[in-house]
């Protein structure tokens, strides 16, 4: 069994997590909320990217024996819609960093994903400490 480790920590008063990327080094940033829906629709805490010009942080989809990108669950993108990064950086997963936009998207994501599924993984959440100013 595989253990993920989730850093949660406060900036700017909000709640947010790392979540590591599989096997890269790097870690992909959003806000708690999002992550426990994330959880709570059965999107597996282990996160992949593809490299490239931008690169894309993604999830396996077992229904589909494919994968779909983390930021398309999040913002709930359907048919013919994609997500786009305000900030350029596929990484900063924060709903205010997405947007929606018209695009190539095939099928609404979460159609695909099962509420409730529980997945052989553990993971360990961190709580990193808050600094005297009340930031990280």
């Amino acid at each position: 069994m595989r253990t993920v480790e989730i850093i949660h920590f406060r900036d700017t008063g909000r709640k947010l997590v790392k979540v590591p990327i599989y096997k890269k080094g790097i870690e992909a940033i959003l806000y708690e909320d999002d992550f426990d829906l994330l959880m709570s629709l059965g999107v597996s805490p282990f996160w992949t990217i593809i490299p490239g010009l931008m690169p894309i942080v993604l999830v396996h989809l077992p229904t589909l024996k494919a994968r779909a990108g983390v930021a398309r669950v999040i913002m709930d993108a359907g048919k013919d819609q994609k997500v786009c990064y305000i900030n350029n950086i596929p990484l900063d997963l924060r709903r205010d960093n997405l947007v929606i936009i018209p695009g190539r998207g095939l099928y609404r994501t979460r159609d695909f994903l099962t509420p409730g599924v529980t997945h052989l993984h553990r993971m360990t959440h961190l709580h990193e400490p808050i600094r005297n100013n009340g930031t990280q």
